[in-house]
């Protein structure tokens, strides 16, 4: 069984820092001014050995790379992230005929390399997505539910959480197949948001977290749980330009309302969610609006069952 190590698929971050030295013409020499010897950024280059993680930290600085840079280029090589939005882009493209050989391809590729929670959770998501668009899906329902307990088993014993634990949960609430404990999914989503996230991807992990939180918690039918998620929608503080969560906040405010006064009626909730597609209609492209309404048709179902 090979390591992650040996896998080898990093090394062509070297060749990248390497490009980037050249193009801002960084002489080799300003490494070694800065206590980074030139030799061992040369070896590394040539994959001949590998650097130390405090080395890359001032490379990255020297470099004058922004750590986003850095992630976005380190998870293009992985071989997992590769199969991860490959399988998924298939999966919501329904494109089944080539996403079911590449999931038995990474699962192949899993069996024989060694263990890794980011292994793990990619292949839940795979799965999990699979099974719930694929009318001929060959994932089972045991199948993902193995998955999920081993995976819900560390999150319950771990006292420190990141922001691919909060997007597990939410996959997690959208299957529905087993019942989401509200107390882990409100203690992993405290501690993710306790450091400010900047990039668009960290925040697009949380806004679906919450999402997914409030579809749940209206499928319970209970209001205190409702509450509870409206609460966190209130705090969550958004850009003027965040239109998609302006709209999620508007919505959850209105459930609460509705369901506080016990006014809640299929005429009124039509008419509302015709207000918010028609305002929607004039700056959102035509196939953001039909994943939107698909949101809202789910909501619909849980709310007025």
């Amino acid at each position: 069984m090979k390591t992650q190590k040996n896998i080898d698929e990093y090394s062509l971050f070297g060749t990248y820092l390497e490009e980037i030295r050249r193009g801002k013409k960084i002489p080799l020499r300003v490494f070694d001014e800065n206590g980074i010897s030139s030799r061992t950024f040369q070896r590394f280059v040539k994959e001949e050995s590998d650097i130390r993680i405090t080395d890359l930290a001032l490379l990255i600085e020297i470099l004058s790379l922004s750590p986003f840079e850095c992630t976005e280029k380190l998870m293009g090589l992985s071989t997992t992230v590769t199969y991860k939005i490959d399988c998924l882009s298939l999966i919501y493209k329904k494109d089944f005929q080539h996403s079911t050989p590449l999931i038995k391809e990474f699962k192949e590729y899993i069996q024989t390399t060694t263990f890794t929670l980011g292994k793990e959770e990619a292949l839940y998501k795979i799965l999990s997505s699979d099974y719930l668009l694929n009318p001929d899906s060959e994932v089972s329902e045991n199948e993902i539910n193995s998955l999920e307990h081993r995976i819900l088993k560390r999150l319950q014993n771990a006292t420190v959480y990141t922001l691919y634990d909060l997007d597990f949960l939410s996959y997690q609430q959208l299957n529905g197949i087993n019942q989401v404990s509200p107390k882990l999914f409100l203690k992993v989503l405290k501690m993710v948001n306790k450091t400010p996230l900047t990039d668009v991807q960290s925040n697009q992990i949380v806004e679906r977290a919450l999402i997914s939180m409030l579809i749940n918690s209206v499928r319970t039918k209970k209001y205190s749980n409702v509450l509870l998620t409206t609460q966190l929608f209130e705090s969550y503080v958004i850009s003027e330009h965040n239109w998609y969560m302006f709209m999620w906040k508007k919505i959850a405010e209105y459930i609460k309302k509705g369901m506080q006064k016990k006014e809640l009626t299929q005429n009124k909730w039509d008419i509302f969610k015709q207000e918010i597609l028609s305002s929607l209609s004039i700056f959102v492209p035509h196939t953001q609006i039909n994943h939107i309404q698909n949101q809202l048709t789910l909501l619909e179902s849980y709310l007025l069952d």
